[in-house]
């Protein structure tokens, strides 16, 4: 199986976004204003973390021109409990697309808000496990038996689609969803210009403007349903 890890480069260094575009941080290309998702533990606006366009190889959200939308509270809220509504996931149908940026709600902490990075390239890699060996990745205990090995298979980076690197322990998920990528921090692959250089001098510190989720992964999962797609976005800790 394959998995695609993203080379970006910072917003503050190309032109000015114009259409649609995977993406981290900034503000999200697209999103009807209403959609924009409030924390369920404090009530806030979430961060906006990623876009990501449907494609039918690395990352397939059922239907062509869909769109899914990251979102996770960055007030030190309970992102590590899927119940608390401390995370969000957002897909939208192309038809439902907005125009432009969207702005944040008027009551978004901006100083919550992630510096912006578009994707230029995804990189493909392989994840080379046999096909009897993948339902380990889902079940707890064959993980646990087995970590060291399957995880010298996968890939430990920001990706979509691919397997988990889990943390601690595998995550059950709904049925009808499957993983389709994780989050760790933020990308960490540059495009760097020399001005990008010089005015930050080590990538640690582009992927702490990008930091989404500090110390941690958030896996993603998916349900592509034709009619109702739906999105989870489960955070661990190391």
């Amino acid at each position: 199986m394959f998995c695609y890890t993203p080379k970006v480069t910072l917003g503050d260094y190309v032109p000015k976004q114009t259409s649609l575009e995977d993406k981290f941080g900034g503000l999200p290309w697209g999103l009807p204003p209403e959609r924009w998702p409030l924390c369920g533990e404090c009530g806030e606006p979430l961060t906006f973390l990623a876009q990501f366009s449907s494609h039918p190889q690395r990352f397939s959200l059922g239907k062509e021109g869909r769109v899914l939308f990251l979102f996770s509270c960055q007030d030190d809220c309970s992102t590590f409990d899927r119940e608390a509504g401390a995370n969000a996931v957002v897909i939208v149908d192309r038809d439902d697309l907005v125009a432009g940026l969207t702005a944040a709600p008027p009551s978004f902490d901006e100083s919550l808000m992630l510096a912006e990075a578009r994707v230029v390239e995804w990189v493909q890699y392989e994840e080379p496990l046999p096909d009897e060996e993948k339902w380990k990745c889902y079940d707890r205990k064959a993980w646990a038996e087995n970590e060291q090995a399957l995880n010298r298979q996968i890939v430990h980076r920001t990706k979509l689609g691919g397997f988990p690197s889990w943390i601690h322990r595998v995550h059950s998920h709904p049925q009808g969803y499957f993983f389709a990528g994780q989050y760790l921090t933020g990308p960490d692959d540059f495009v760097q210009s020399e001005e990008i250089v010089n005015a930050t001098d080590e990538n640690n510190i582009l992927r702490y403007l990008l930091r989404g989720i500090e110390n941690g992964i958030g896996y993603l999962f998916i349900n592509p349903d034709a009619v109702e797609p739906k999105g989870e976005l489960i955070v661990d800790y190391y």
